[in-house]
């Protein structure tokens, strides 16, 4: 069964990110969000950018080059699934073959 560009996302996904559940009391997340839309970012960003000022370079914040290096490695995805499924090959070691291929080139 053909899987959706949904469902394909959310593996690469799981693949290459974590989630962390994050507490915090009532009505802070609100802060948060505030705080982040001041800034113009994301709440992920802002907690990423604090913790890096606190701990420089601990993680890797999803700043606009990171954004655009995503968005390659998921064009070129989409690309070797529309050959993959060009060519009849649906087998998912085929798949992951091809993807590779794509990701090496969309990163040079």
């Amino acid at each position: 069964m053909a899987r959706t560009q949904t469902e394909r996302k959310n593996e690469y996904n799981s693949r290459k990110y974590e989630r962390i559940t994050l507490m915090v009391k009532a009505g802070d997340r609100e802060k948060l969000k505030a705080a982040a839309e001041a800034e113009g970012i994301s709440v992920n960003k802002l907690i990423i950018d604090s913790i890096n000022e606190q701990h420089p370079g601990l993680l890797i914040p999803l700043d606009d080059e990171s954004k655009k290096k995503k968005a390659r490695e998921d064009e070129a995805i989409l690309q070797a699934l529309a050959d993959a499924y060009k060519l009849g090959r649906g087998r998912p070691e085929d798949l992951e073959e091809i993807e590779q291929r794509y990701m090496k080139e969309a990163l040079e």
